[in-house]
């Protein structure tokens, strides 16, 4: 079965570098990142192209 990940950062500010990890760890063959996007924004750029 392969994995696919999703990580995403409520602002600029933050990075996805723990998220990443622990989906790398995790064995996702592929990761989608989003950026600056509020929890409530239901607009998830990367994730709509899985």
């Amino acid at each position: 079965m392969a994995l696919l990940g999703y990580a995403r950062t409520s602002t600029d500010r933050q990075t996805t570098a723990l998220q990443l990890d622990a989906l790398n760890a995790a064995g996702c063959i592929r990761i989608w990142e989003d950026t600056g996007l509020s929890g409530s924004t239901t607009s998830r750029p990367q994730l709509g192209r899985v």
